[in-house]
């Protein structure tokens, strides 16, 4: 019978915590859940290459009576071929993920958020300092399980559209309880800012 093995990626987790520091909360992101909303695209996918493969089959089929001869013949239909590619790789990208072997695990410190992403012997190492947390919105499923999304910065684009970026903490097990922690360290981080002033 084999013994109890620590978690490795928990092992890593507590070593990126700096002096003082200590973890309120920590768990491993469920990954069927993360996979699970990759299917999302779908929604885009399946009416993106189904006009893609209609416009490039009609432009052939209009060639084709037209009679025209020589390369500019498939010029027209060749152009609709990236698209159906683009198209084929949405279809196929949430299968990718399945198959990819990455193992996600998230901390909330007594100053920090911390995500670990392990994929295949590469470990990424995010973190979101608690001054840096804005508005905080949780997805609730099942059980408890869902996802935190918090708001870190505004910003404009090249067009002056407004863009708001998010750090996503997805697959979480205990997601209503994780949200109050993270929410409460917005809040100490607010308390500490307003004292300094």
């Amino acid at each position: 019978m084999k013994g109890f093995q620590p978690d490795p990626l928990e092992k890593a987790l507590k070593a990126e915590l700096g002096a003082g520091e200590h973890l309120r909360w920590h768990g491993r992101a469920n990954m069927g859940v993360a996979n699970l909303a990759a299917f999302g695209i779908w929604l885009f996918a399946i009416p993106w290459t189904g006009f893609a493969l209609f416009w490039t089959f009609m432009a052939w089929h209009g060639v084709n009576e037209s009679g025209e001869m020589g390369l500019m013949r498939y010029a027209f239909p060749a152009f609709g071929i990236p698209f159906i590619l683009i198209g084929l790789g949405m279809l196929a990208a949430p299968f990718l993920g399945l198959f990819t072997n990455r193992e996600i695990i998230h901390g909330v410190t007594n100053r920090r958020l911390i995500t670990l992403i392990k994929v295949g012997k590469s470990l990424k190492v995010k973190s979101l300092q608690a001054h840096q947390i804005g508005p905080v919105t949780r997805w609730e499923g099942k059980a408890g399980r869902g996802k935190i999304s918090i708001e870190t910065h505004t910003s404009r684009d090249s067009e002056g559209s407004r863009r708001t970026e998010t750090v996503d903490l997805i697959g979480i097990d205990e997601v209503r309880r994780v949200g109050e922690l993270v929410r409460d360290l917005s809040r100490s981080a607010d308390e500490k800012a307003s004292l300094a002033r």
